[in-house]
């Protein structure tokens, strides 16, 4: 094997394994003195698969005063020149998958995750099992 072969390989690895590196969860404590919610409240904005799901994994309370919000994207497009380097380079996010806790209109706690396809249920189970382990 010659040194460019060997040269080669090496860098297609390099370039493959930055690929599939997973995109990590971003937590968020907006009060330092809340560390566990007693329950939660969810109401549906849309009729859509994941928020039906949302409400099967929990026995959410609409009494509570501690509100869940999911947001998700999918197919996001980026067009901005500035960002060609880092979309040509590395696996751009595709989707994004959000989790808030609010009491009345103060945020208490974010679960925020980069994906690279569409939100899926998976998705959606390791958020919201985060969210449990954090708070709840």
């Amino acid at each position: 094997m010659s040194l460019k072969n060997i040269v080669f390989l090496v860098c297609s690895f390099f370039l493959l394994s930055s690929c599939k590196s997973p995109y990590k969860a971003r937590i968020t404590f907006y009060d330092k003195n809340i560390t566990k919610i007693p329950c939660l409240a969810y109401t549906p904005s849309l009729n859509s698969p994941l928020h039906k799901a949302l409400k099967k994994l929990y026995p959410f309370n609409n009494n509570c005063p501690f509100r869940l919000h999911l947001g998700y994207k999918n197919n996001i497009v980026c067009n901005s020149i500035y960002n060609v380097p880092q979309k040509t380079t590395s696996n751009f996010p595709r989707a994004y998958i959000r989790l808030d806790v609010q009491k009345g209109f103060k945020m208490i706690y974010t679960y925020y995750k980069d994906l690279e396809d569409k939100a899926t249920l998976k998705d959606l189970k390791e958020a919201f099992n985060r969210l449990k382990k954090d708070i709840l």
